[in-house]
């Protein structure tokens, strides 16, 4: 239900600008109202969305990303498992923070265990400042 999503913050409150300014950033779900979401906690980041595993990867073809949102179930013929092995193998150095609604996966603790982080749905502001500000304190 798109409406339990949480954004983590009042009408009233404070902006908080905890994340790293200016990076490329992709997200790839296959629910629209969570890429705009998404980019509007976002907004001083560049940021590019598509639903499916192939329009991922073929924009990843053809410009670099900082970090890449990566929902598991997609639009399409490849999934977000499919994505990430193509990641893994083509775009090492890209940030890879997965989003998920089913933490009960059996492939999950898997991909975890090799991404840079995970966000689970529903999600707040936080969680994604969270994700990015962990997936930078291990970059090379």
């Amino acid at each position: 239900d798109v409406k339990s999503v949480s954004t983590g913050v009042e009408d009233n409150a404070p902006a908080r600008e905890t994340t790293p300014h200016n990076l490329d950033i992709l997200v790839v779900d296959d629910e629209v109202i969570l890429q705009d979401l998404i980019r509007s906690m976002l907004s001083n980041d560049k940021v590019d969305a598509v639903t499916s595993g192939e329009k991922a990867i073929a924009l990843m073809e053809s410009k670099s990303y900082d970090i890449v949102f990566l929902d598991l179930i997609l639009e399409g013929q490849l999934d977000g498992f499919e994505v990430f092995e193509w990641m893994h193998k083509n775009r090492p150095n890209t940030k890879v923070v997965i989003l998920t609604g089913r933490p009960e996966h059996k492939k999950l603790p898997d991909i975890i265990g090799r991404a840079n982080g995970a966000v689970y749905k529903p999600f707040s502001i936080m969680d994604i400042e969270n994700a990015i500000a962990g997936a930078y304190l291990n970059m090379p």
